[in-house]
């Protein structure tokens, strides 16, 4: 992400986080390299998909939210204290997870991917990411899905079997559970033509 930031905004988030702060971004030679958690990004990248159907004022407002989190996780990465770090290379093969195919495979492309049993797949997923496999899959499909429903005119049917669902009914109740409004009124709100 690259993001601007006035300095009377900068100077709202030094005096809310303090001293750290002012250290972590200005007392530097060369600037901190950190790395968000799968499900950082994520969250930010939800935030960033947000601002593509809002007027200029409300943009504004998620970008704010957005450097908000930005620098929180900046805040509470492993990097910055003695947390232990999400090991390097279980952090890219998840990273190599988010293709279509994969979504759609599920878990098991977890478990392709990462080389691990499925048991350990979710030890270190729990803990590094706060979330089972299971759990980041569904997540990961639900956000794929939204992004289909709200900038695609691929049909409901098929974006319900693009994600990896099999059964349209459940993807239909998965979606609602989520999002509390299923894809076929959320397409209707945002007024998406299908083909």
């Amino acid at each position: 992400f690259a993001l601007s930031v006035t300095e009377p905004e900068m100077q709202r988030f030094m005096e809310a986080y303090g001293e750290k702060l002012r250290r972590t971004i200005c007392d530097t030679e060369y600037p901190h390299v950190i790395s968000l958690s799968g499900r950082q990004r994520y969250e930010l990248m939800t935030e960033y998909e947000k601002t593509k159907i809002l007027d200029v004022n409300q943009k504004v407002v998620h970008y704010k939210i957005m450097l908000g989190k930005l620098l929180h996780y900046i805040m509470l990465s492993p990097e910055l204290s003695s947390i232990e770090a999400l090991p390097n290379l279980f952090l890219e093969k998840i990273n190599e997870f988010h293709t279509t195919e994969n979504i759609a495979q599920g878990v098991p492309a977890l478990v392709r991917l990462t080389n691990y049993s499925p048991a350990q797949l979710g030890r270190l997923m729990k803990k590094y990411l706060g979330m089972t496999p299971h759990k980041y899959v569904f997540t990961m499909r639900m956000n794929m899905a939204y992004s289909l429903v709200s900038n695609s005119s691929l049909s409901i049917e098929a974006i319900s079997e693009r994600v990896g669902y099999a059964s349209f009914s459940h993807f239909n109740q998965a979606f609602k559970r989520k999002y509390k409004i299923t894809p076929s009124k959320l397409r209707k709100r945002l007024d998406v033509r299908t083909v």
